[in-house]
């Protein structure tokens, strides 16, 4: 028997570890209830692995899934299996880092392929954990839809993935549009596009604070829509940015494209008596209720003997959807309030936000803190730019599958 080269026996056995991987999740009670119960909200009754959308699911859950002691299957898998080699555990844990996206195929290479990523626009050397005869079966120039996680320096082809011949790439560069629409942070893995989607939240931030005055703002929630519309418009076409050009003018260079005049907000928003609208260079625009209660808390600390007052302070500190950066905004206007409101509701005797803040944030916010801080814009890369907005949420599947790309490739 031919001997397995190194890199191909390490392919397969990534194809032997994900397959223990599903048995390790279907032989344990509370993982194997909660996969079947994700695929049931997907109208999926059985574990059918041939049928290219359950595939999809099945590896969105055992990479991606959060549990509630904030591991992942493949986590706990690498975690829970002993005879793991150190190596196995490394590469497992590797997995959870996974790219979506729609590739363009531009070259067969020692057992791989190279892919381009239509919607990061970064370069991927691919292999299958079905070994070096993959590479062979793949079209050049053509298109692959699916997923990939880390394998060594490279990468590996992670569940099901549809191959698109040359001529749909009309198909290809629309399904990449409508991933980098559902999903930004697919594309801000360039560190480029990155750069440049902090740069134009400073933007969004330096316009917000031109045209109310200030950074924090508190609206009448029947009037936020108007003022939020208002604020968009005069950054699209009033603001200027370092080059000289209001967005409109710079999104004509690029397409044609002016950008968004409406920010479309929730009805508990537009309906509350108050909403406090914080606009923050890293964190970008955040919008709050309850803040007006805050706000007379920290002001007069001794409205922490009224229960109302009292809970939203707690309710700011204890919901984890809830980012910390109101809290932060009052510790900056109003430090000597919130340092009482905070020592009077929790009973923290002596609390200074300056020696205290981090680890009441720690405590309070742990899971806030642990998230990537992305910007809440993101540049496009221009060949989606003119495609993004024309493409429709219930697209058929650019695989040719018949189903809709949210059901399926884009699972």
């Amino acid at each position: 028997m031919r001997p397995l080269a190194p890199a191909e026996r390490d392919l397969l056995r990534a194809g032997h570890l994900k397959r223990r991987l599903l048995d390790f999740v279907l032989e344990d009670d509370c993982l194997g209830a909660a996969l079947r119960h994700r695929l049931a909200r997907q109208g999926i009754r059985h574990l059918d692995l041939a049928e290219g959308e359950t595939q999809l699911l099945v590896d969105g859950f055992l990479l991606e899934h959060r549990l509630e002691d904030g591991r992942t299957p493949v986590e706990r898998f690498a975690d829970a299996a002993r005879w793991l080699r150190p190596r196995d555990r490394v590469m497992l844990r590797r997995w959870t880092d996974v790219v979506t996206g729609v590739f363009a195929i531009r070259a067969r290479e020692a057992g791989g392929i190279v892919l381009e990523n239509l919607v990061d626009e970064l370069t991927y050397r691919t292999y299958s954990n079905r070994g070096y005869a993959f590479a062979a079966e793949v079209p050049e120039a053509g298109f692959l839809l699916g997923r990939l996680v880390p394998f060594g320096q490279d990468w590996l082809l992670s569940g099901e993935a549809s191959i698109l011949p040359p001529a749909a790439r009309d198909r290809a560069v629309q399904a990449a549009a409508y991933l980098a629409r559902e999903d930004p942070r697919l594309v801000l893995r360039n560190p480029r596009h990155l750069e440049e989607a902090r740069g134009v939240q400073r933007r969004y931030h330096e316009a917000f604070v031109a045209f109310f005055g200030t950074d924090t703002v508190v609206l009448p929630g029947r009037h936020l829509s108007e003022r939020m519309d208002a604020y968009l418009r005069f950054f699209t076409d009033e603001f200027r940015g370092p080059d000289g050009l209001t967005a409109a003018e710079r999104g004509r260079q690029h397409g044609g494209v002016t950008g968004k005049r409406h920010i479309p907000l929730t009805r508990d928003l537009t309906s509350a008596e108050a909403v406090a609208v914080l606009s923050d260079e890293a964190e970008g625009i955040q919008f709050f209720l309850g803040f007006d209660r805050l706000l007379a808390l920290v002001e007069d600390p001794a409205l922490a003997d009224d229960p109302a007052h009292r809970e939203v302070l707690l309710a700011h500190l204890q919901d984890p959807e809830i980012e910390p950066l109101v809290l932060q905004r009052l510790a900056r206007d109003h430090p000597a309030g919130l340092n009482a409101a905070v020592e009077r509701v929790l009973g923290w005797r002596g609390f200074s936000w300056e020696r205290h803040g981090d680890d009441l944030l720690r405590r309070y916010k742990a899971a806030c803190l642990s998230r990537p801080r992305l910007p809440h814009v993101v540049p496009l890369p221009t060949h989606l730019v003119s495609t993004v907005d024309r493409v429709p949420r219930n697209a058929p599947c650019p695989c040719g599958s018949g189903r809709k790309f949210k059901r399926c490739c884009g699972a």
